[in-house]
C-alpha cells in the first residue's frame, strides 16, 4: 500500500512539473498583452469557477466549512494564488524574452527554499542525502538554462531585479506547499479549492482597487481574444489541473522531495524552446542528466529509508496556524 502511494506521489508531481514546464513560455506569449496583476486575476478566476463545482459534486456542501481555520486558508491562498503569480510574472515581464527560461530556472530553487522553510517555520533539520540530492539538481538545472554560462543571468542589471522577484515568489509558493501538510485530513480537491477561492478574492481586491486609482489598467477586447488559447491553457491546464495534482502528489510524498520534481520545469521549458528551434548544446544534455539522476536517487533513498526517517511535518506542529 505504501509503495503504490509512493508511485502515485511521483505521478502526481511528474504530471504537474512537465504542465509547469510549459507554462512559462505560454505565460511569455500572455504578458506580451496583459499585466501580470489582471493575467493572474483572469486565469484564477477561471479556474476558482471550476473548483467550486467540482468539490460541491464530489464531496457536498460540508467541504465548504472552513472548520475555524479562516486565517490559514486566507493566508495560504493568498500566498499561492496571489503572491506568487504576482511576483513570478512580474518579474518574468521585467526579464523580457529571456524570462520563460529564468522563471523556469527559480522555480527549480523550491526545494532548497522548502528546506530552509520547513527547517526555521517548523524546526525540521534536513538530512545531509536530500540536501545533496537538491544542490545537486539545482547545479543540473542552472547548466540546462545557462549552458555553462552563469554569466547571462548577471549582465543584464533586470536580471537581478526579476531574480529577487522570483525567488520571493517560490518563497510564498513554499509556504503553500508545507502548509497543505497541516491539513491531513482534507482531500487535495478541498485544500486547493478553498485556498484558490481565498487567493482569488486577494487578486480581485487588489487588482480592483490598483485599477479605481489608476494604476492598473483593465486589459481590451482584442487583448483578451489574441490570448484566448494561452489563457485556457494557463487556467484549465496549469491553474487547475496541475494544481490539484501538485497538492496531491505533496500528500502522498512530503514537501521537500515533492519539490525536487520542480528541477524538471526548466527542462520542460527548454524542450519547448528547442522545438521552436532552439540549438541543444552538449552542456545541456549533461545538465539534463544530472537532474535525471538526482530525481533517481533521491527516490531510490526514499524507497530504502525506514519510515520514521522521512522528514515530514509533525501533526501536532502543522496546526499550529499560518
Amino acid at each position: 500500500m505504501r509503495n503504490h502511494a509512493f508511485r502515485n506521489g511521483i505521478m502526481a508531481c511528474l504530471f504537474t512539473s512537465l504542465i509547469w514546464g510549459g507554462q512559462f513560455p505560454v505565460a511569455g506569449s500572455v504578458l506580451r498583452h496583459i499585466d501580470p496583476f489582471y493575467f493572474t486575476c483572469i486565469r484564477y478566476t477561471i479556474a476558482a469557477i471550476l473548483f467550486a463545482p467540482l468539490l460541491w459534486l464530489k464531496e457536498g456542501r460540508e467541504a465548504f466549512k472552513l472548520e475555524g481555520r479562516f486565517g490559514e486558508l486566507w493566508f495560504l491562498g493568498s500566498m499561492a494564488f496571489t503572491a506568487f503569480n504576482f511576483l513570478v510574472f512580474l518579474g518574468q515581464q521585467i526579464a523580457g524574452p529571456t524570462g520563460a527560461i529564468m522563471t523556469s530556472v527559480m522555480l527549480s530553487f523550491l526545494p532548497a527554499v522548502s528546506v530552509v522553510v520547513l527547517w526555521i517555520w517548523k524546526g525540521l533539520k534536513p538530512e545531509p542525502m536530500t540536501m545533496g540530492c537538491v544542490l545537486f539538481a539545482i547545479m543540473g538545472v542552472i547548466l540546462v538554462v545557462t549552458e555553462g554560462k552563469i554569466s547571462i543571468l548577471i549582465d543584464n542589471p533586470d536580471h537581478l531585479t526579476a531574480a529577487v522577484l522570483m525567488l520571493s515568489g517560490v518563497i510564498c509558493w513554499a509556504f503553500y506547499t508545507i502548509g497543505g501538510k497541516a491539513f491531513p485530513a482534507w482531500s487535495s480537491l478541498r485544500y486547493t479549492t478553498l485556498t484558490c477561492l481565498f487567493g482569488t478574492s486577494t487578486s480581485l481586491f487588489i487588482v480592483a482597487g490598483s485599477t479605481g486609482i489608476g494604476l492598473l489598467k483593465i486589459p481590451d477586447a482584442q487583448s483578451l481574444q489574441d490570448t484566448l488559447w494561452q489563457l485556457a491553457y494557463m487556467s484549465i491546464a496549469a491553474g487547475v489541473a496541475a494544481v490539484l495534482s501538485w497538492n496531491a502528489g505533496t500528500k502522498l510524498l512530503n514537501p521537500v522531495n515533492a519539490s525536487l520534481f520542480n528541477n524538471l520545469v526548466p527542462i520542460v521549458s527548454v524542450a519547448i524552446t528547442a522545438l521552436m528551434g532552439y540549438k541543444i548544446h552538449a552542456v545541456v544534455i549533461v545538465g539534463i542528466i544530472i537532474v535525471l539522476v538526482a530525481l533517481l536517487v533521491n527516490n531510490a533513498l526514499m524507497r530504502f529509508r525506514r519510515p520514521g526517517a522521512i522528514p515530514r511535518t509533525r501533526p501536532d506542529r502543522t496546526n499550529d496556524g499560518a
